[in-house]
């Protein structure tokens, strides 16, 4: 039976793993050369940085194999969503990732990890942190469609973590080390809303075109006031990830993988950062205390810095995720500017620090704005005095205003040629930075050819009595076997014969490969010896080397069977006949069988999040002649004390109404979801994985549709939405008209919702703006300043264009939920109120508005033009709940 593939070891037996990003070739070369046990890149489609150069599909058999034969395991990312008309392409990316033998797969779409699991079962899956799973119970759900292990969301704490750890089941990687995000992954559409074009050609997040909006400089106001932002206005810029001292907390949480985020960064930080964390990895595996040697911290600091921090892995600190002076790389810290001599700035330089002709150098100050930041490259040092370690700076002409940089402002070092350099040298040649140990055994006696095995070790030798390894040795555990035989019958030796260390001399020279000799043990009739009276040649021992090296290199190339070739057709023609869990389902019409029939059409529902727009939609209904079981409303509010009036509003308007779940559901915070229950709601919109498995569980009466933060995407993700107990799903916000038509079409009749009036949620953020910039608070601590002040962001010049974003001057308002988190909404509502005729005929289950902070003559407009839109004669079938 062929031996397991290194990355096929089963979970409890595998080691803690370092994961590196790799945007191109050089910077794959610099993880494998510095350490990286694995690497994770981008493919020319599909794939979360399609900024990043990325790697040809065509040469994807040679890269894992350049991975593989440096002990390095390849991760390919397909972790973006994937439109209905994009299903075949995937479908062949799959296929060359299988067949060049990647060792797993990232994915954000549900659909593809199902289209995957059904086309190669064996090839492992890796949820990407773009799919939002934040507890337990949402990875379990992912789990079905064989997802092995996930990438948790950034915004966890390490408590968090250890708590979903000890559920179980999969797999855990976290983040340790790069730039975060202020909205969770796969929940912002800040790039889309903000960006131009829709569907295919849009700038997304979820599409890996993030166009970075929240790096911008913004106004902040504050009961519509603009608040004074004293030089920080990138109130939404966090300072970057760095947490090489919590590994060895992490790893008690159960953490697996521990990865480095940078796909768009350059070769030198990837070499540098990887490097650092290597050690401290090491250290904590081997149960030591690590202090980080100073010259490596410069080099990753070097390489990029905003700023660092522990994000959330030790709980909420605003102050310290978002500093806001500056979204660009600051580099060092490497002094303290004394003043200023006719153009030329005097300097103390800090203790280690070193500055030299050719270094690019900033100043700032606290108290003031990035414009008036000056920076250049230096063009001569002159010390001025050694022991108080000051020099005076002069710069090109006209690079640097002297008269404009004051004393005490902070020196940066924002480039260090001598430093990048020596970094690429010690990445230039390509040789294996962590091999894996060799076991050799000989088997000789005079008269029979030499044979020869060996066998790689996928983890550390485990010791074993001496019952199971003469004087107890070491044995392999897992890992490949290659055997060799000799070229002809051994003879007698007359002066050399073969020994244990002529063995080891031959053996050890492994030269470029990725093992190094762990042991050798030379038999002779099942017995160990440490010599044989037998002559071989040093040029046969030499070759049958080469030959078993080879033979286990080849095994490495393992590729992974397609066990359905036609998975795809497979999983689309389940997708139109899946089950619909609620008869009659919202919106539709049904026969016999529950399924909706060929007259189903499309039907209204409304989105209220305060008492007042309850009665307005109440007021329209009646104006119209509805009767209150023709309109689904949906409620959300932020807090219980929100709720109680709104459910009051809807009593009196004779609606009984659907609430809405939080869109992030984390570990601890199911009892959001099951005080939902209390109030009997007609149905409930449902925004998370977690929350959608909770109340199929504990309240199976329910109706459930699943919003578009679920991002469903294709007909394969929708279809797992409904398989997993939702009777609707809302189409993901990424997709454009002709998209929605070819995802309905390709489900069950009155199955898929869409929003066509709405104000996006941009950011959806664990990151509080009012504790960070309002009322700074400790760490944990509440000030509920949420509840006393209104918040809005407006772009910091007006209306502006930036990064092909088109951002108007209105402001945005910010929002807490229920779980106490921030969504940014769009300045604007969307409104496709052309989309109604083409969503009725090919039968979407139903159309949607929701309303923010529209006032009751906005909203009873919105739903004229929806309801003229729909044609009147046929609204009066509209969305009725099941009771």
């Amino acid at each position: 039976m062929k031996p397991p593939h290194h990355s096929d070891t089963p979970a409890a037996h595998r080691p803690a793993e370092l994961l590196s990003p790799a945007g191109d070739p050089q910077s794959m070369q610099a993880a494998i050369v510095s350490g990286a046990d694995a690497v994770y890149f981008g493919l020319e489609d599909f794939n979360a940085r399609r900024r990043a150069a990325n790697f040809s599909v065509d040469n994807l058999a040679e890269t894992m194999t350049l991975l593989h034969d440096h002990n390095v395991r390849g991760y390919v990312a397909m972790n973006t969503l994937i439109f209905p008309e994009e299903l075949p392409v995937a479908d062949g990316f799959v296929r060359a990732i299988a067949d060049a033998g990647a060792d797993a797969v990232i994915v954000q779409d549900i659909g593809l990890a199902r289209l995957i699991h059904e086309m190669a079962p064996q090839l492992p899956l890796h949820a990407s942190t773009q799919m939002t799973l934040p507890s337990a119970r949402a990875i379990a759900w992912a789990a079905q469609c064989g997802i092995s292990r996930v990438i948790l969301p950034r915004e966890l704490s390490i408590e968090q973590i250890a708590a979903i750890a000890t559920a179980g089941g999969v797999e855990l990687e976290v983040f340790v080390h790069g730039a975060m995000c202020i909205s969770y992954s796969g929940q912002c559409h800040a790039s889309a809303a903000l960006g131009t074009g829709s569907g295919a050609d849009a700038r997304s997040a979820n599409r890996g075109l993030c166009a970075q909006p929240c790096r911008l400089p913004w106004r902040l106001l504050v009961d519509g006031k603009a608040m004074d932002l004293a030089g920080r206005p990138h109130v939404l810029s966090p300072r970057d990830l760095r947490a090489y001292d919590l590994i060895p907390r992490l790893l008690a949480a159960g953490v697996k993988a521990f990865k480095i985020e940078g796909r768009l960064k350059d070769a030198n930080y990837v070499a540098a950062v990887t490097a650092l964390y290597r050690k401290a990895l090491d250290a904590a595996l081997a149960g030591r205390a690590f202090v980080a040697d100073q010259a490596d911290v410069r080099a990753q600091e070097q390489s990029f810095s905003r700023g660092f921090t522990h994000g959330y892995l030790k709980g909420h600190d605003p102050a310290a995720l978002v500093e806001g002076r500056s979204p660009k790389k600051q580099g060092r810290r490497c002094g303290t500017v004394v003043g200023d001599n006719n153009g030329r700035v005097r300097v103390r330089v800090d203790r280690g620090e070193h500055l030299s002709a050719g270094d690019g150098v900033a100043f700032d100050s606290p108290g003031e704005a990035e414009a008036s930041q000056q920076g250049g490259r230096i063009y001569a040092v002159r010390l001025i005095d050694r022991e108080k370690a000051l020099v005076e700076l002069t710069f090109g002409r006209g690079s640097v205003d002297a008269r404009r940089v004051r004393a005490g402002w902070t020196v940066w070092k924002t480039d260090d040629p001598a430093m990048e350099k020596e970094i690429a040298r010690g990445f230039a040649s390509l040789a294996p930075a962590r091999r894996r140990p060799l076991w050799v055994e000989a088997d000789a006696a005079p008269g029979r050819p030499l044979i020869i095995r060996l066998r790689d070790v996928a983890q550390p030798f485990q010791a074993v009595g001496p019952a199971d390894s003469q004087a107890g040795k070491p044995v392999p555990s897992h890992g490949h076997e290659a055997v060799v035989t000799g070229n002809a019958p051994l003879e007698a030796a007359v002066k050399y014969p073969l020994t244990i260390e002529v063995l080891q001399a031959q053996f050890s020279r492994l030269g470029n490969t990725p093992y190094e000799l762990a042991g050798v043990e030379l038999r002779r009739d099942s017995q160990s010896v440490r010599q044989v009276d037998v002559m071989v040649p040093v040029s046969e021992l030499n070759r049958m080397r080469r030959d078993a090296v080879a033979i286990l290199q080849a095994a490495q190339r393992q590729r992974w069977g397609i066990i359905n070739i036609n998975a795809l057709a497979t999983l689309r023609g389940r997708a139109k006949l899946c089950a619909i869990d609620v008869s009659p389902v919202p919106g539709q019409q049904h026969g016999r069988d529950g399924h909706a029939t060929k007259n189903s059409h499309a039907g209204l529902c409304v989105l209220a999040r305060t008492a007042g727009q309850v009665l307005a939609v109440g007021q329209w209904a009646a104006m119209r002649k509805l009767t209150p079981e023709q309109v689904t409303l949906y409620l959300e509010a932020g807090d219980e004390d929100a709720l109680s009036p709104m459910l009051a509003a809807a009593g009196e308007a004779g609606i009984r109404p659907a609430l809405v779940t939080p869109q992030i559901v984390a570990q601890d915070d199911e009892h959001l979801v099951r005080a939902m229950i209390k109030h009997e709601p007609a149905a409930v919109l449902v925004r998370s994985a977690g929350a959608l498995s909770l109340l199929r569980e504990l309240a199976p009466q329910v109706p459930l549709v699943a919003d578009s933060s679920l991002n469903a995407a294709n007909e394969l993700s929708a279809a797992w939405l409904l398989d997993s107990g939702s009777c609707r799903v809302t189409a993901s916000l990424d997709l454009a008209l002709p998209q929605i038509e070819a995802m309905a079409a390709a489900l069950p009749p009155g199955a898929l919702e869409v929003c066509v009036y709405s104000r996006h949620a941009m950011f959806h953020s664990q990151y509080c703006l009012w504790s960070g910039r309002i009322e700074p608070a400790a760490p944990g601590k509440c000030r509920r300043t949420c509840r006393t002040h209104s918040l809005a962001l407006a772009p910091a010049t007006g209306g502006l264009a930036a990064g092909g974003l088109n951002i108007p001057g209105r402001a945005m308002p910010v929002v807490r939920d229920a779980a106490c988190r921030s969504t940014v909404y769009a300045a604007r509502a969307s409104f496709h109120r052309d989309w109604a005729g083409s969503l009725m005929r090919c039968h979407a289950g139903a159309l949607r508005a929701e309303f923010l902070d529209e006032d009751s003559p906005e909203i009873r407009r919105v739903l004229d033009a929806l309801y003229s839109a729909t044609k009147a004669d046929r609204i009066n079938d509209a969305i009725r709940v099941n009771e």
